[in-house]
């Protein structure tokens, strides 16, 4: 998924390749995802450590975590940033807006509305 208005891209797969969470069941590939969904998928999110680094082969910079048995990662091209140190700081920035949009987001709504941040689709260079 495409975080809106960045080059940063969320993607969600289940840490154990033998069985996945019911909640990440839920969802499809090339679905877009409102904060009510994302918050059931990953209620523990806010307790997690991230871990940055570098994909030499997908030539990227990522930001992951573990939480409820799904492998949370952030990423976004080295081209559309100067710097490691930059690359780090935006994927940060961008876990901590997650963080903070599923802790004190939206509760009660069902579904997607101008308001959400993820979608699917092409994002901006």
């Amino acid at each position: 998924m495409v975080v809106l208005n960045s080059a940063v891209i969320l993607s969600l797969h289940s840490a154990h390749r033998s069985r996945a969470p019911e909640a990440l069941l839920s969802l499809r590939e090339g679905d877009q995802i409102s904060t009510p969904e994302l918050e059931f998928v990953l209620p523990g999110i806010s307790s997690v450590q991230w871990r940055f680094f570098e994909s030499i082969e997908d030539d990227e910079f990522r930001l992951s975590a573990v939480t409820d048995d799904v492998v949370v990662t952030l990423s976004m091209k080295r081209g559309h940033i100067e710097s490691r140190f930059l690359g780090e700081g935006r994927l940060r920035g961008t876990a901590a807006r997650l963080i903070v949009t599923i802790e004190n987001g939206h509760r009660g709504r069902t579904s997607p509305s101008a308001d959400d941040w993820l979608a699917t689709g092409e994002g901006e260079d």
